[in-house]
């Protein structure tokens, strides 16, 4: 029987591999039946789909513009990857990611966190709060560039836990190139410099076996030629490349696209689509959508509402139930609160942790909600929207404030099932 250093020079046959492709295929099969993910997870059941249930280990990269909401998508991946993980910012004091998590944690405004806002009591308890929820999230001071640093702190940081797994995040290449890591070589252009830190990092998770996420500041790199040729060895280096980009902003709450430009154990070229609470460093999964006018803005709130339930694991009267209450809600705000001086009637959905949140804006001058509706006579053409919200919804709010919006939750039943894929109307 060969050694693995023996098959250094010497070709592997079919059946020298295959007892190795059978024991990693059952495993994969055990794992999916079990619901036992494999190794880290990125924690958005959408997302894994795609990437085949876990983050391989290797270089994975996430870019986008500055203020894309990166550093909040990567931090929130990190606390509920599953496992230990270090994240390395060459950007951000830990002090401020501390923050963001926080924010993000304890469902409090990140305002409040800043300038003595709260009392030293109040931010203990939030603090304490936010420990027990990310038991195995160390933030990293990066600013001393260095892949060997990298490597042993998260060495260190799996022995303390006693894990073989473990996720490394780097906040961001482009910053921690600038403080000094690459160019060991002595290579002095921007591109060079970059190439070398990729290829540190790839042998950082290489010898670790375990995934490293690496954001990348899009429009920081030089030049169009430099951007081209730096494209190319994140897609080549990469075991997946993601691309993250905002879409549309309402009620504090933006729609954000993430493509997936490449993916080694999935489908290229798919997008996903998410919501960002900014003010409390959240994402979703969820969509966004802008509403047309009449008949063709009530066939797209059916459309992704439906798809959006259903992928959920909604079935039956509760999906039907689902779609016809938000149909109601988007039949009102286009019909008397669509005000085109003012402002569109968006419809948002998110799927929280155990619910869908349906969010129906307008720019009209609202309406009131009695203590008790009843169905109107079925002569009656008006008056069924509000009892069938009420009735088929199991939570219903209404905010006049700064127009209209209708907030609407239901409660889900069954397991999450399926991909929150880009939505895309016809």
């Amino acid at each position: 029987m060969f050694s693995d250093k023996d098959f250094l020079h010497n070709p592997r046959l079919v059946d020298d591999i295959a007892s190795a492709l059978l024991a990693e295929e059952m495993a994969a099969r055990e794992s999916r039946v079990m619901k036992i993910p494999r190794g880290v997870i990125a924690g958005f059941p959408s997302l894994d789909d795609e990437l085949g249930g876990y983050l391989t280990p290797g270089l994975h990269i996430l870019m986008g513009t500055p203020g894309a909401g990166k550093t909040a998508f990567a931090l929130q991946l990190a606390a509920q990857c599953g496992f230990p993980c270090l994240y390395a910012s060459a950007e951000m004091r830990p002090i401020e990611l501390l923050r963001r998590v926080i924010a993000r944690v304890t469902e409090t405004h990140i305002g409040y966190l800043r300038g003595g806002e709260l009392a030293e009591s109040v931010l203990n308890d939030l603090i304490a709060r936010t420990s027990a929820a990310c038991p195995m999230l160390a933030l990293h001071d990066a600013t001393s560039p260095g892949a060997d640093t990298i490597r042993e702190a998260t060495a260190r940081l799996q022995e303390r836990f006693e894990s073989r797994h473990a996720l490394i995040v780097l906040d961001s290449l482009t910053d921690w190139v600038a403080r000094g890591a690459g160019g060991k070589s002595g290579a002095t252009e921007e591109c060079a410099v970059i190439e070398e830190a990729l290829t540190e990092l790839k042998q950082v998770a290489r010898q670790l076996v375990c995934p490293l996420l690496v954001l990348a500041h899009w429009n920081r790199l030089r030049g169009d030629e430099g951007m081209r040729r730096v494209k190319y060895t994140l897609e080549y280096i990469s075991e997946s490349l993601w691309s993250l980009e905002p879409t549309l902003h309402a009620d504090g709450i933006t729609g954000m696209k993430l493509s997936l430009l490449k993916n080694r154990h999935g489908a290229s070229g798919r997008s996903l689509d998410f919501t960002f609470e900014g003010g409390f460093q959240r994402f979703y999964e969820g969509v966004v959508v802008d509403l047309p006018e009449g008949s063709e803005g009530l066939a797209m709130c059916r459309e992704v509402t439906q798809e959006i339930a259903s992928r959920m694991g909604f079935r039956g009267q509760d999906l039907w139930g689902i779609v016809s209450a938000v149909f109601e809600a988007c039949s009102n705000a286009l019909t008397h609160g669509r005000k085109k001086e003012q402002g569109a009637v968006v419809l948002i959905l998110q799927r929280l942790d155990d619910r869908l949140e349906v969010v129906v804006k307008d720019s009209g001058k609202g309406f009131s909600v009695p203590e008790s509706i009843a169905m109107p006579p079925i002569s009656s053409v008006h008056g069924r929207g509000l009892p069938l919200m009420k009735t088929f919804m199991d939570e219903m709010k209404v905010d006049n404030a700064n127009g209209c919006t209708v907030k609407m939750v239901k409660y889900a039943q069954g397991p999450h099932e399926g991909n929150l894929l880009s939505y895309k109307p016809n």
